[in-house]
């Protein structure tokens, strides 16, 4: 499953707001996930670097999907660039956070990269990675042999 979404924003301002995007995965896979973006960076990372979250929401499928969730969940910023010196990384889910369990409300508690990207690298006139005010960021969830999973909840 993988999923690619847009936002535009002013480098030069210094927004308190998050954005989040709903990245529609229920069709893919069942679960119901958005990404959490805090450009100026989030709690420890604030003005030193761009923050990325992934957050579980719940679906309508939820009982016959596995959790805790336990996919591994990797971030890209695309340099627009045909240099392609993509800034990536990745993490593996804590099965023991609530973060990855169950969704009891609208949304889990965001989990994700704090350090992704320091902000200079996005900061700097002409850096490949927001021409023009516009940044892509990948979100990849390796989901493994979800349908052989989601067969043997469904035969139990």
């Amino acid at each position: 499953m993988e999923n690619e979404k847009k936002s535009s924003t002013h480098m030069n301002s210094d927004p308190t707001s998050v954005v989040a995007v709903d990245l529609n995965t229920v069709l893919f896979s069942g679960y119901k996930m958005c990404l959490r973006l805090y450009l100026y960076g989030d709690e420890n990372a604030r003005r030193t670097h761009m923050s990325l979250f992934f957050v579980l929401m719940r679906s309508d499928y939820d009982p016959i999907l596995k959790f805790p969730f336990n996919y591994k969940v990797t971030f890209c910023l695309y340099d627009q660039t045909p240099a392609q010196r993509h800034i990536i990384d990745s993490f593996q889910p804590d099965i023991r956070s609530s973060s990855f369990q169950r969704p009891q409300s609208d949304m889990n508690i965001a989990s994700g990269i704090p350090k992704f990207c320091p902000l200079k690298m996005i900061q700097q006139e002409g850096n490949p990675y927001i021409p023009d005010d516009v940044m892509f960021i990948r979100i990849m969830v390796d989901l493994g042999n979800i349908h052989k999973t989601l067969l043997a909840h469904a035969v139990t």
